[in-house]
């Protein structure tokens, strides 16, 4: 199943605002989209600046690998996670590159954000995360996430 956000209904939403919404907002998934060059790097040092732990997206994947090659369970792999995020907050980059037509790392990443955001603010970035990593939201569908362009905001819940 394949979560469609509609990009024609969104609403203004500033940086700063956006920031302010993860800095101190409750638990959650918050999906940052944008074209290259439109700030969601640099938006994201600044969340690291805040208490952030910050990893490429295709780092993170490798070591989850190599982690389940050794026998660790995801329960543990998450824990871990959480152990090198005291702020409270994970930032995890550039998802659509290593995700794009994967589908069963796509569950495999929704169950690990799942599992990050019961207690975690995640913050994962992307270009056009939507429609490369269709299979995640469809994991994800019966949780509530929000989804901002670079500068827009669309709170986003599947049904």
């Amino acid at each position: 199943m394949f979560i469609r956000i509609d990009r024609h209904e969104i609403q203004r939403l500033e940086k700063e605002q956006l920031k302010e919404r993860i800095v101190k907002g409750a638990p959650g998934i918050f999906f940052i989209d944008g074209p290259t060059g439109c700030g969601k790097t640099r938006f994201m040092k600044e969340l690291r600046s805040e208490g952030a732990a910050v990893t490429p997206f295709c780092d993170l994947l490798e070591e989850y690998t190599d982690n389940t090659l050794k026998g660790v369970s995801a329960e543990e792999f998450a824990a871990e996670l959480e152990r090198r995020s005291p702020g409270g907050m994970i930032g995890l980059e550039d998802i659509d590159i290593c995700l794009m037509g994967k589908k069963y790392t796509q569950t495999e990443t929704a169950a690990l954000l799942v599992r990050l955001s019961a207690a975690r603010r995640v913050v994962v970035t992307g270009i056009e995360i939507d429609l490369r990593c269709g299979e995640l939201f469809g994991c994800l569908k019966s949780r509530e996430y929000g989804y901002y362009l670079m500068g827009m905001s669309t709170e986003a819940t599947a049904s």
